[in-house]
């Protein structure tokens, strides 16, 4: 498997609703440095790229 671009990444991780509804959010909670991270970011790159829903096996979303 070839490297993914920063903008394929983004890219890939914006497909899942869940994170797109979380990052539309995160500006209105006023936190300076608040990030969603960790699996949520990771597991819908690899579910996409292994040909499952964006949203399958997410259990959780990590703000930090």
């Amino acid at each position: 498997m070839q490297a993914l671009s920063r903008e394929t990444l983004v890219a890939l991780a914006m497909e899942n609703p869940a994170n797109r509804a979380l990052l539309a959010l995160l500006p209105t909670l006023e936190l300076p440095q608040g990030m969603l991270t960790a699996g949520c970011l990771f597991q819908t790159v690899w579910n996409l790229q292994s040909g499952r829903p964006p949203q399958w096996g997410i259990k959780d979303y990590d703000v930090i």
